[in-house]
């Protein structure tokens, strides 16, 4: 018998699958992460797209694909989040995006080397905002981790709704990274 954790497939939220987004598509992004900001620096952790097993639980690859790479702050709100996003760069943001082998191939992975070249060549084609879609899998995660499963029959007796309407419409996404303007 195959059980829960045997079957995996490449994540998909709900607002990738509403741009129309498959299982194939998704399995070519990079899980992007704000991982760190510092000052004026911005570390990123760029790693493979994670996988979701039979109750959709996400897991991460256990190996040394995971790179970081610190960028400019004022550099990548001005190309990633400004005319796009109301909001700042904050840790904890997550992007899913085509990021170019070239630059998976930059570091080692306990290096986050600072990228000088123009935001804009960290991506490939479309950056898609996952941060709130990411946000809700890791506290259902944390949740998971401290609760224990409720005797059946409890949660109807509680009035809690056994699932919640799935998010329908697409999550943010800018087709393009815009270059930096260095006067902007």
């Amino acid at each position: 018998m195959t059980g829960a954790t045997d079957v995996r497939r490449p994540w998909l939220p709900a607002g990738l699958r509403a741009h129309g987004l498959t299982q194939d598509d998704v399995a070519t992004l990079t899980y992007v992460l704000i991982d760190e900001i510092v000052g004026s620096s911005v570390t990123l952790a760029l790693s493979s797209w994670p996988w979701a097993d039979a109750r959709g639980r996400l897991r991460f690859a256990i190996d040394d694909t995971t790179r970081g790479v610190a960028v400019d702050l004022a550099a990548l709100e001005r190309a990633l989040y400004r005319g796009w996003l109301r909001r700042s760069p904050r840790v904890g943001d997550v992007f899913g995006a085509r990021v170019p082998e070239r630059v998976h191939e930059l570091q080692e992975p306990s290096e986050a080397p600072l990228w000088t070249r123009p935001v804009a060549e960290l991506f490939d084609g479309p950056v898609y905002d996952l941060t709130q879609e990411a946000r809700t899998v890791a506290k259902l995660a944390t949740d998971a981790v401290v609760a224990g499963l409720l005797p059946t029959g409890l949660a109807e007796r509680l009035d809690l709704p056994a699932r919640r309407a799935a998010q329908t419409k697409p999550v943010p996404r800018r087709d393009a990274v815009r270059a930096e303007a260095r006067d902007a």
